[in-house]
């Protein structure tokens, strides 16, 4: 299970409002130091996470999210696309010389496999766009209040 530490800053009915405290994570990172906040959290970024445990707003939280659902969640985000974009290209490369004797036109194999290959990297994130949408309205892909630290 992936976890962080967080700080509890909202209550949303079921799932609480977070912003999540200062992490090894954060060292590395260039902007580090231009996303401090007051007190000992950093980022101003907030996340929606399932509140199971019923924590309150100011509790310290531990925050997770199985390693299964990271995973699924990396593959569509990067891999999806990337599939949709290759399929789009062979597609147009395929059915360009179809297409040339269908309509009497010559038709650049190239720009059509390039044209149907965008047309099918837009239409996979339109994909993903409604796929999130659905999981937020289930609380599927979220992480959750694993426990409350003192």
């Amino acid at each position: 299970m992936i976890s962080e530490t967080a700080r509890i800053v909202e209550i949303e009915g079921g799932k609480a409002v977070i912003a999540k405290e200062t992490s090894v994570a954060c060292e590395g990172c260039h902007l580090s130091g231009s996303c401090m906040s007051s007190g000992d959290v950093r980022c101003d970024k907030t996340f929606v996470v399932l509140n199971p445990m019923g924590a309150k707003v100011g509790d310290r939280v531990e925050v997770g999210l199985t390693s299964g659902e990271f995973l699924v969640s990396v593959l569509l985000i990067y891999l999806l696309p990337l599939a949709f974009l290759f399929a789009g290209f062979a597609l147009g490369s395929h059915w360009a010389p179809r297409l040339a004797r269908r309509f009497g036109h010559p038709l650049d194999p190239t720009a059509a496999a390039a044209v149907l290959g965008f047309l099918f990297l837009v239409g996979s994130f339109s994909l993903l766009h409604l796929f999130n949408r659905w999981c937020k309205k289930r609380g599927r892909f979220l992480p959750r209040v694993t426990r409350v630290l003192p």
